[in-house]
């Protein structure tokens, strides 16, 4: 990490494969998703600038952890790269409502079911709340 303040100038400019930087093995619960994904030119095989790279490794998103906005955390339930725990702590920190869902029996890209079923019930409720104007501290799970 402390190297990465030296990416600047031409160095900021060389490609990085996102497959050399990201384990994509632990994408899912099946390594042929992590194989699809290390291969797909808008995935794993793009490449992306170093300077890309080393800003968003610095940045310290200090404005969305201050800011006032409801957030509900959908999270795979065996994801290997985030740990739940670390996704939860996080929440915590924030300012306003959250709520938090548990993707059952899904990997970090939540593709496998029954995860992939409790994501697009999670997104539709969010939405039907908002639209509603309940908004998120009205459901369990919400601070």
């Amino acid at each position: 990490m402390p190297l990465l303040k030296l990416v600047r100038g031409p160095i900021a400019r060389i490609p990085v494969k996102v497959s050399w930087i990201a384990d994509l093995r632990n994408m899912g619960r099946d390594p042929r998703l992590g194989r699809l994904c290390a291969k797909d030119s808008r995935g794993g095989g793009a490449c992306v600038p170093l300077g890309f790279l080393a800003s968003y490794m610095q940045h310290s998103h200090c404005e969305a952890r201050t800011a006032h906005f409801p957030v509900h955390l959908m999270h795979p339930e065996l994801d290997e790269w985030t740990p739940v725990s670390l996704s939860e702590d996080t929440l915590q920190t924030l300012h306003g409502p959250t709520t938090s869902q548990l993707l059952r029996g899904c990997g970090h890209f939540p593709l496998e079911e029954p995860g992939l079923a409790d994501l697009l019930g999670g997104l539709e409720k969010v939405a039907a709340d908002a639209v509603s104007g309940m908004g998120y501290g009205s459901s369990a799970g919400s601070k």
